[in-house]
C-alpha cells in the first residue's frame, strides 16, 4: 500500500514538472519569426507582444499613450481615418495598439512585416545577440537575444 501511495504522488509531479520546464519563448531567430508569423496572420496581438523585445515594447507603450496625450480634435480626426470610436483612442491598451495596426496594414495593403513573414526564411545571420532573418523577397527582420530566447526587434520599423 505504501509503494502504492508513493507511486502515485510520482505520477502526480510529473505533469507539474514538465509544465515548469515548458519552453516559454522562442529558442532560435528561426523558431522566434515562425512564431512571428503565426502571430501575424491570425491577427494575435497578444501573442505578438510576448514576442516583442524591451525596446520594442517601450515604442508601443509610447504610441499608444500618445493617443491619450493628444486634443480631443486630434483624436477625432485620428478615429475617423481609422474607423474607430475616439474614445477608445484615448484609453487604447498596446494590444489594442497592435490590433488598430493589423487592420490598418489590412485595409491598406501596405505591412511590410505581414508580407515578410508570408515568406520562407533563406538566410539569417546572428551577431552576438542580434539576429537578422531573410527571406525570399530580401528582406530582414531583426531580433534580439533577451535571457535565452529571441525577440522580435521591431524599431527599425
Amino acid at each position: 500500500m505504501r509503494l502504492l501511495m508513493k507511486v502515485s504522488w510520482a505520477l502526480l509531479l510529473v505533469p507539474l514538472m514538465l509544465s515548469h520546464c515548458a519552453q516559454r519563448g522562442p529558442l532560435t531567430p528561426e523558431e522566434a519569426f515562425h512564431a512571428l508569423s503565426r502571430a501575424y496572420h491570425r491577427g494575435d496581438s497578444v501573442a505578438l507582444l510576448r514576442l516583442l523585445s524591451r525596446d520594442s515594447l517601450d515604442k508601443v507603450n509610447h504610441a499608444a499613450g500618445m493617443f491619450a496625450r493628444m486634443s480631443n480634435e486630434q483624436r477625432e480626426i485620428i478615429a475617423g481615418r481609422l474607423e474607430v470610436d475616439p474614445d477608445r483612442l484615448k484609453t487604447l491598451t498596446p494590444a489594442q495598439y497592435l490590433d488598430l495596426q493589423f487592420k490598418l496594414g489590412r485595409r491598406l495593403e501596405e505591412d511590410s512585416v505581414r508580407e515578410a513573414t508570408s515568406l520562407k526564411i533563406v538566410g539569417s545571420r546572428v551577431e552576438k545577440a542580434r539576429a537578422a532573418v531573410r527571406v525570399a523577397n530580401g528582406m530582414e527582420l531583426f531580433f534580439v537575444k533577451e535571457g535565452p530566447y529571441w525577440k522580435f526587434d521591431m524599431t527599425k520599423f
